[in-house]
């Protein structure tokens, strides 16, 4: 049996998945969920609706990939429209959410270390080896204060701030 990723790239037939399902789909999506409004800081007043905002923008901020930024916004902006005006969608946005983070938290959700720098603008720490310090002190105090939730958060940063790689000390 094939992988999942094989089957939505591979050209069996003469199918293209990406040409005739995936990118169709992108379009019509892109033009349904265009028509809902701006959400602005002006028209949002859920505090989680504004967090997911600075969500999108700091994620747009880094995306130069255009095809996905314009999808990642309208996805973005349906969230945060959903979550401002729906109860029954604010309350399985936040389960979601809850459950993204408690899977992080066990372990259960790795992260990557970075995204590809392919198309991917977030810039490195300008002192990496002072963060990493920082880092390498905090978790200590969490030890010691057996914080050991805030411990993990801090030492998934420290990998990240590594680029993937484990620390070697």
């Amino acid at each position: 049996m094939k992988r999942l990723a094989e089957l939505l790239v591979s050209d069996e037939a003469g199918f293209n998945f990406a040409k005739y399902v995936k990118y169709p789909l992108m379009m019509a999506i892109s033009s349904l969920l265009g028509q809902y409004p701006e959400p602005t800081r002006g028209n949002t007043f859920r505090g989680n609706a504004l967090a997911w905002m600075d969500i999108r923008d700091e994620y747009l901020k880094y995306e130069e990939n255009v095809a996905i930024q314009a999808m990642a916004k309208v996805f973005f902006d349906l969230i945060i429209c959903e979550y401002e005006h729906d109860s029954p969608y604010e309350e399985r946005i936040d389960s979601v959410a809850k459950q993204l983070v408690m899977a992080y938290l066990t372990g259960n959700y790795v992260l990557r270390s970075r995204p590809p720098a392919s198309l991917w603008s977030e810039p490195l720490s300008k002192d990496v080896e002072a963060e990493e310090q920082m880092l390498k002190a905090e978790i200590l105090k969490a030890l010691k204060a057996e914080d050991f939730i805030h411990c993990r958060v801090l030492q998934h940063r420290l990998t990240w701030l590594l680029g993937g790689r484990e620390e070697s000390d």
